[in-house]
């Protein structure tokens, strides 16, 4: 796996447009946690300042049908400026690289900030669904998810 992600990763360990920049904080090999082969994770960055971080989730799981593929979070001073719609936007070059045509964004039901961010994205909601018990935990309580597909 080094080899492949070596071969994706060239030139892109920090990269970026406009206004945010992103800079890889880290590769991380499986997670059985939340489901994951490998997880690869950006800060994103306003003039060097982190102002929240991005993440692609790599593999399919029962716990990635309720977290995603891709999760971002924006530090409270700096939301509402569009940042992870951006984040997300400069990520797909890595995305497709990946081999990837689609990937899933879930968000809580009452997040319409987060909502927003998807539908900013052109994303699909696909469906809403309840949080098997089992989940509840990883998803931080939530217990419905949105299923938003994000065609790369």
């Amino acid at each position: 796996m080094k080899g492949r992600f070596d071969k994706i990763f060239k030139g892109l360990f920090g990269f970026g447009k406009g206004e945010i920049k992103l800079s890889l904080a880290g590769v991380y090999s499986e997670d059985t946690y939340i489901g994951a082969e490998n997880i690869i994770k950006y800060d994103i960055r306003l003039r060097r300042r982190k102002v929240g971080y991005v993440t692609i989730r790599i593999g399919e799981s029962p716990q990635l049908f309720y977290l995603g593929h891709i999760g971002y979070r924006i530090n409270e001073p700096f939301r509402g400026n569009g940042y992870a719609a951006k984040a997300v936007e400069q990520l797909i070059p890595i995305i497709k690289r990946l081999g990837y045509k689609s990937m899933v964004i879930t968000t809580d039901e009452d997040n319409i900030p987060s909502r927003k961010t998807c539908e900013k994205l052109g994303c699909i909601l696909e469906q809403i669904v309840k949080v098997p018990d089992l989940f509840l935990d990883l998803c931080m309580g939530s217990k419905t998810k949105c299923r938003y597909i994000l065609i790369i």
